[in-house]
């Protein structure tokens, strides 16, 4: 796993990435995956977003974009 930080005038982005297993794209969108679904509704209530990529045999991808102001 590798988890980064990074800060700008405007904005802080957080990105983990892992070489796992991936996640399975039908599960990202059906009643299972909850979690992720939860972690878009905080990113958004708080006025940011978040992108999660995946592969399946190679890994995932999330990177959370927070603003500042």
């Amino acid at each position: 796993i590798t988890i980064s930080a990074a800060v700008d005038a405007n904005s802080l982005t957080i990105k983990i990435e892992d070489n796992g297993v991936g996640i399975n794209t039908d599960r990202r969108v059906n009643r299972e995956s909850m979690g992720i679904t939860g972690m878009g509704e905080r990113a958004l209530y708080l006025g940011g977003k978040i992108d999660i990529a995946s592969s399946a045999g190679k890994g995932t991808t999330v990177e959370l974009s927070l603003p500042l102001n």
